[in-house]
């Protein structure tokens, strides 16, 4: 019996032809890449203009979920026209009262963090919760695969549908910019009262939560009562040192174009390229680099300073998350010289 599994799945691939032999290659690969395309690979500049006349940049990424290129689904961080102002991601979201928390995303679980910090506030029990989701994934896989012999796959969506029905939860998905959020889960019929989840989509398979801007400036208080107790009571720093060091850092940082209330939603990445130029501009703002552009140094560390001004809310995890990732790539880094000098020094002999 093993041995006619095979020739049996590949004689139903044969009699569906080839096209769902592409279809199925499209959904396995769904969202793990993306590639961007001119608009008039897909369609004539003149086509896309008319169905979206809002659109500012030529370039797209484009992610294939269908079956073909008919139900391919476009997002986009392109900037458009809200009420005649030119918005992005982030000022859309500002202008709906929301504002974005950036989540580390290594190995796709930034949507998992973010589930569980609107859940529980905290993002430790995020690798369970992975863990589950893909397993129940893989049951609904194979049981499609016992009945059709051809499951469909597509990862990304499958799994925001199966965290909302497993958690039984209302998870809003902010997407394209002036629409409103995909919605998964949630059961008004019923009427049982659900636990409303809302996230945005970055990138293509990178999910930041989304925060009302009271919750966001509760966050920062709650903060700030923390950092001040360990700073007053622990280490001993007076009221009138805290105050005059936050001033100082505020005042240094409008110097540098660089508000220090915007610090929490600027560095907020969109894209893999501005991650990684965000991650290099937010551990730029050392303690070197401002005490080199202004002669001054505060009595306690900057991003401690942060913490204890109330208007900011510092993203602790995600600043760990850069530091750690700056530290690998650095390691990795020094190891490649070392072989390299290695292999110079044996051509040399």
């Amino acid at each position: 019996m093993p041995s006619r599994k095979e020739p049996m799945e590949a004689s139903v691939l044969q009699a569906r032809g080839k096209h769902v032999n592409k279809c199925v290659l499209k959904q396995c690969n769904a969202r793990k890449t993306t590639r961007n395309i001119q608009i008039g690979d897909e369609m004539s500049a003149g086509t896309r203009a008319a169905k979206n006349p809002n659109w500012t940049r030529v370039t797209t990424v484009v992610t294939p979920v269908g079956d073909s290129t008919s139900d391919m689904k476009y997002y986009s961080s392109a900037k458009i026209h809200v009420n005649g102002i030119k918005c992005d991601h982030i000022r859309y979201l500002d202008s709906l009262g929301l504002v974005k928390k950036a989540m580390p995303n290594n190995g796709g679980s930034s949507i998992y963090r973010a589930v569980c910090e609107s859940l529980s506030m905290d993002q430790n029990e995020h690798t369970s919760l992975q863990e589950f989701i893909e397993s129940e994934l893989l049951f609904q896989y194979r049981l499609q695969r016992i009945r059709t012999g051809l499951p469909t796959v597509n990862k990304i969506e499958d799994t925001l549908r199966t965290i909302a029905r497993l958690l039984r939860i209302e998870l809003h998905v902010y997407r394209t910019i002036g629409k409103q959020p995909f919605v998964y889960g949630g059961n008004p019929d019923a009427g049982e009262s659900v636990e409303k989840v809302m996230v945005c989509e970055s990138h293509c398979g990178h999910y930041d939560l989304v925060l009302t801007r009271k919750d966001h400036a509760c966050l920062g208080y709650a903060q700030t009562f923390v950092y001040d107790l360990l700073y007053f009571n622990v280490f001993g720093f007076s009221r009138d040192v805290i105050k005059s060091c936050i001033k100082r850092v505020r005042d240094d940082m409008s110097k540098v174009n660089h508000p220090v209330d915007e610090v929490s939603v600027n560095v907020q990445p969109t894209t893999f390229a501005q991650e990684a130029t965000c991650g290099e501009r937010a551990l730029s703002l050392s303690t070197d680099g401002l005490e080199m552009r202004f002669g001054w140094r505060p009595p306690m560390p900057y991003c401690a300073v942060k913490s204890l001004d109330p208007s900011v809310y510092r993203n602790v995890s995600y600043d760990i998350f850069l530091k750690e990732r700056k530290r690998i790539a650095d390691t990795v880094r020094a190891i490649q010289n070392h072989e390299l000098e290695e292999k110079s020094e044996e051509a040399r002999l």
